[in-house]
């Protein structure tokens, strides 16, 4: 089990007692995370200062930014279903 925190520097992982740090070089694609929510299949969405993250269970990333997915960058809270994801953003309701 590991717990993920969310920190302006990236994505903090506490495992028992050891804790390590998820950042831009190691795939994340912007590092000011804010809130976390458990997806489908196992994934990780993270709302940051611009955008939205998924991180799948294979280690994968996937950004989701600009008025295509989210109507504001600056995602505050993440919700998710079994097939639909919710970004609340400063300009509104963003669905994935």
């Amino acid at each position: 089990p590991r717990m993920l925190v969310a920190t302006p520097n990236g994505i903090g992982v506490l495992r028992g007692m050891s804790l390590s740090v998820i950042r831009g070089k190691d795939g994340l694609p912007y590092e000011d995370v804010r809130c976390f929510a458990a997806g489908f299949d196992g994934d990780i969405w993270a709302g940051t200062e611009r955008g939205a993250v998924r991180m799948t269970s294979g280690g994968a990333y996937h950004y989701f930014a600009g008025q295509r997915w989210p109507p504001n960058d600056r995602v505050n809270s993440i919700a998710a279903t079994s097939d639909t994801v919710y970004l609340g953003t400063d300009a509104g309701l963003g669905i994935i």
